[in-house]
């Protein structure tokens, strides 16, 4: 070497002519670990070593292998400090080492020209290949990734003028695909932006969709391909999970619809209707139209609340019209009755009777309320020869004439229970509970026995 033939200072000569301090500050700089090093001596070999590691011969590599980074980093920086320790020792006048450190220079620099190239193509490479990844691989993007891959196997082959061609050849079509595939987003923006309007109808809480959305158009209008591509995957997984989170709630609420049909065919009321509703509603669901579903089953349920509510509407009707026959059958018995006591006949039983019916009639037992009522009337009407003889005795007859309380009509017809009926408004009322006074009724029983 220059420096043995000259018998010049080499490079660990040059390193020893700085303080502690300044070689910690070169070492940092040129991320050299000294760690553990203490003395001068110690950090200046450390220093050394890791420069004179530093390969920078001519064809030290194989063809088309990529330069190490930090090593040629390192080796800028030891050009440096030759370079500035040549300078140095040519202000002081000593030229021999000015001489040497120059020539040890003018060696370093043998042979970078090549090294460096082969850097900036790999590193080119590197970057047309990560540019390419972002595309399908369809169309103008599956044939600039051909031509990237040619790159390649020419940088690899040593052929790094034929790869550096290919890179020129490669920016306008990078240019024309990035800006076709920013035009293809815009489209996939505005499609996403109906998707929102057609989800608009259902019960989704979208304000994070809508988030996404708008900073996938943001970064769209500010030429940011990837980063809008990114937003727009976040923006679909945002969508799809919301929509699976819909569906669950809606699944849920046909199972419930379900549970209601079912127990409505339990009481014997027809539901065909909301049986094909169901159906309908359940097939859509399965096939993803959530917002089909979604009114399919809210009819579903209007249709079983409506045959519900007319259900209960005539059931009301019927609990209606049972409770008043059983409250006329026990009105119209209570006068035949008083009648029967004024006379001293014995009404315990039937008295008996119309109370169990009364409280059957309370808990909404409607048949045993009235079976009841028509076995006090069955014991009443045994009570009618015995109620006839007592009014004979009394001298209580029919009444021949007489007006109607309700229509002021003449045409009663009286009858031998005890009532009468007007012809006209047909309303009803008792004619035989007047009787004479209790002391007279007292005195006439104990003569007549």
């Amino acid at each position: 070497m220059a420096l043995e033939l000259l018998e010049a200072p080499n490079l660990r000569s040059e390193l020893e002519g700085h303080t502690v301090k300044e070689l910690r500050e070169l070492g940092k700089k040129w991320s050299v670990d000294l760690a553990g090093k203490r003395l001068k001596a110690e950090v200046v070999d450390a220093i050394a070593s890791a420069l004179e590691a530093t390969d920078t011969s001519p064809g030290s590599g194989q063809a088309g292998e990529e330069p190490d980074g930090p090593d040629m980093d390192l080796s800028f920086d030891k050009l440096e400090v030759l370079w500035v320790g040549a300078q140095n020792r040519l202000a002081e006048g000593d030229y021999r080492s000015a001489i040497a450190l120059s020539q040890e220079s003018l060696q370093l620099l043998d042979g970078w020209e090549l090294e460096y190239r082969r850097g900036v193509c790999s590193r080119a490479l590197e970057a047309a290949e990560l540019f390419t990844r972002r595309f399908e691989d369809r169309g103008p993007a599956r044939t600039l990734k051909k031509k990237v891959k040619e790159a390649r196997k020419a940088f690899e082959g040593g052929d790094l003028d034929r790869c550096s061609d290919l890179l020129k050849r490669l920016e306008p079509d990078m240019t024309s695909l990035y800006t076709a595939e920013l035009g293809r987003v815009q489209e996939v923006l505005v499609e996403k932006e109906r998707t929102l309007e057609g989800l608009s109808a259902l019960d989704i809480d979208l304000s994070k969709a809508h988030e996404l959305l708008s900073k996938a158009e943001e970064a769209s209008g500010e030429a940011d391909y990837a980063k809008a591509l990114d937003l727009i995957h976040s923006f679909e997984a945002e969508v799809a999970a919301a929509l699976r989170a819909r569906e669950l709630r809606m699944r849920e609420h046909l199972n419930t619809v379900a549970d209601r049909l079912k127990e409505t065919e339990g009481l014997n009321i027809p539901v065909e209707e909301g049986r094909k509703l169901l159906a309908q509603a359940k097939a859509a669901l399965d096939g993803g139209d959530l917002a089909m579903a979604g009114e399919l089953t809210q009819r579903c349920e209007m249709s079983v609340i409506e045959v519900q509510k007319m259900h209960m509407d005539r059931a009301m009707r019927l609990r209606k019209k049972h409770y008043q026959e059983v409250r006329d059958l026990l009105s119209y018995l209570k006068p035949i009755l008083q009648e029967a006591r004024n006379y001293g006949i014995d009404i315990d039983g039937a008295k008996v009777l119309i109370s169990e019916s009364l409280n059957h009639l309370r808990q909404d037992e409607y048949f045993q309320a009235m079976k009841k009522g028509r076995e006090a009337r069955r014991l009443t009407k045994s009570m009618q020869s015995i109620i006839a003889a007592e009014r004979k005795t009394r001298g209580i007859v029919e009444p021949h004439g007489g007006q109607c309380s309700q229509c002021d009509s003449q045409d009663l017809q009286y009858q031998d229970d005890g009532w009468a009926e007007c012809n006209k408004c047909h309303s009803r009322f008792p004619w035989a509970t007047k009787q004479e006074p209790w002391l007279i009724s007292f005195f006439r029983r104990k003569l007549a026995k």
